[in-house]
């Protein structure tokens, strides 16, 4: 029966025909108040979309890079977790692509990735806060590392790069053809505490444009690509400790 409102005239229905059958509705079809439309994980991940787990300690670093991850059309965040047990259950039940990882929430850090890995199959593994890598955990199975240092659009690049199948962050720095001289250093280490190009300038009391020169001869001589990858090579080779 229709629903008549009160006061309203009934709407006649149209006849009905034999053969008539109703039309199945459209799975993918957004229904008002309902949210977006609905599709399987496997066709998300097929259409393009990277699917990620984000399992980090404070609530409100959750909050900001799920923020930081739902403005990229290429990125859907599945899930949360707020310790390495639940994390690793989430993902063997959501099946994401990535599970974005923070290593505080790693007591033994290698070991636990290495029982993880047996369990969590293709899904990769990037580990985050990662500033000194143990030999251990670089060989525990996961798929690359950011430092504490590192930018939203570092993270955004290493989520892509794995994306593409390659790893982040672990491999082995080519052997340095010159060293860095004392200033160069002297800038770097400004980097490392996440000093912009203006702030150094005014701490060393030089012009910004000399503090960039020196940037380009570092990210030269480290074969680096940005700011952070230069902190994290660096530290690589024992210049920041």
């Amino acid at each position: 029966m229709p629903r008549v409102v009160p006061g309203a005239s009934p709407v006649p229905m149209p006849p009905r025909h034999p053969g008539d059958q109703a039309a199945s509705p459209d799975p993918t079809e957004r229904v008002p108040g309902s949210g977006a439309a609905t599709t399987s994980s496997a066709s998300a991940s097929s259409s393009g979309v990277i699917r990620i787990l984000l399992a980090l300690a404070y609530p409100i670093t959750r909050e900001g890079t799920r923020h930081i991850l739902e403005l990229e059309a290429d990125l859907l965040v599945v899930g949360e977790a707020a310790d390495a047990r639940e994390a690793f259950r989430s993902a063997e039940e959501l099946q994401p692509d990535l599970l974005v990882l923070d290593l505080d929430l790693l007591i033994s850090g290698a070991d636990t990735l290495r029982a993880a890995r047996a369990r969590l199959g293709r899904i990769a593994i990037l580990v985050l806060n990662v500033d000194a890598p143990d030999p251990a955990l670089l060989t525990s199975g996961i798929t690359g590392v950011l430092p504490r240092s590192a930018s939203s659009a570092d993270l955004l690049a290493a989520i892509r790069a794995i994306a593409k199948n390659r790893q982040y962050g672990l491999e082995e720095p080519p052997p340095l053809q010159e060293a860095p001289t004392a200033r160069e250093l002297q800038v770097l280490r400004l980097v490392e505490q996440g000093l912009k190009n203006r702030a150094i300038a005014q701490r060393l009391r030089t012009t910004e444009r000399t503090v960039q020169f020196h940037l380009t001869n570092v990210f030269a001589k480290l074969s680096a690509g940005s700011r952070t990858e230069a902190v994290h090579l660096a530290r690589k080779f024992g210049w920041l400790d």
